[in-house]
């Protein structure tokens, strides 16, 4: 079995350092009812980004690694499966980072299935109504610092 935590921390979580992620109101109560520090910051009704320092989720702990693991919200669970907004249409992505090529066709699937799960609205507020300064910047770090392979309608591993 692959060990993704040892993967992540040997790319030094990339992903995690650009910008945070966001949170819905049911995946931010899940993290403070574990007992973790409230890092939340509400950005629209049921809607929760987090502050950051530098782009650097602040649940990200020794070593790379996530405390909030097991509690992580959708958008870090279908990760590298990342979706955005072009002309009004969901476009998603499978981002190459180290773990890419350890997943099976139904690992990605799955994530691409969480990734549908999350609203159009919820993904265009992330970036639109975000208090987070510099996100733009982090943004473009994010796209730059990956490559991006297309699992849109076109893609062979969409049943759609």
């Amino acid at each position: 079995m692959v060990d993704y935590a040892k993967i992540c921390q040997k790319c030094g979580a990339t992903c995690c350092k650009v910008g945070g992620t966001d949170f819905n109101e049911e995946e931010k109560k899940a993290v403070l009812n574990a007992g973790h520090e409230d890092y939340f910051v509400k950005i629209e009704e049921e809607h929760y980004e987090l502050r950051t320092e530098n782009g650097v989720c602040p649940y990200l702990i020794n070593e790379n690694s996530c405390e909030i693991y097991e509690h992580r919200p959708k958008l870090c669970r279908r990760w590298p499966v990342y979706t955005y907004i072009r002309n009004n249409i969901r476009e998603t992505s499978l981002i190459m980072c180290p773990i890419s090529s350890y997943l099976q066709e139904e690992d990605i699937n799955s994530m691409k299935e969480l990734a549908d799960n999350i609203s159009l609205t919820f993904i265009a507020d992330s970036i639109e109504k975000s208090k987070i300064q510099n996100l733009n910047t982090y943004a473009s770090i994010k796209c730059n610092a990956f490559n991006k392979i297309q699992l849109g309608y076109k893609c062979k591993l969409d049943k759609t």
